[in-house]
C-alpha cells in the first residue's frame, strides 16, 4: 500500500490489508490487552511497526475501527503506548517516512497526504 504508485494497486493493497486484519482480529484473544495477555510478547512487537505506520497515517480507524475490530483497536493502542516502541524509530520517522513514500508511491503519498 504504501508503494502504490497507481489508485488500483493502492485499493487492491488497503482492501487486502482490510482482509487480513479481519483474520487478525478474530484471532485475537478476549484478554489483554496484548496478543498474550497481560505483558507484551515478540508477536506484538512484530505488529508494532504496523500500528506505529497506520497511526502516522491515521488510518487506524479505516483499517480496525473500535466498533468494527475492537480487540486489534485496543491491542494497536496498547502496543503504540508502550515506550520501547515510541522510542523503536527516530524522532524525524514521521518525515522521513513521508517522504520516501513520495519519492517511492507519488499516487500512495497524495492518498495518504505523506
Amino acid at each position: 500500500m504504501l508503494h502504490a504508485d497507481k489508485a488500483e494497486k493502492y485499493e487492491n493493497c488497503l482492501g487486502a490489508l482490510k482482509q487480513k486484519l479481519a483474520v487478525l482480529e478474530k484471532a485475537l484473544p478476549s484478554e489483554g490487552p496484548f496478543f498474550n495477555g497481560a505483558k507484551p510478547a515478540l508477536v506484538d512487537f512484530a505488529f508494532a511497526p504496523l500500528f506505529t505506520r497506520t497511526s502516522l497515517f491515521n488510518l487506524g480507524g479505516e483499517l480496525y475501527p473500535e466498533a468494527e475490530a475492537p480487540r486489534l483497536a485496543h491491542w494497536a493502542e496498547a502496543l503504540l503506548a508502550l515506550d520501547a516502541v515510541r522510542d523503536s524509530v527516530v524522532p524525524e520517522f514521521p518525515e522521513l517516512l513521508r517522504q520516501y513514500i513520495r519519492n517511492k508511491a507519488p499516487y500512495a503519498a497524495t492518498a495518504l497526504g505523506a
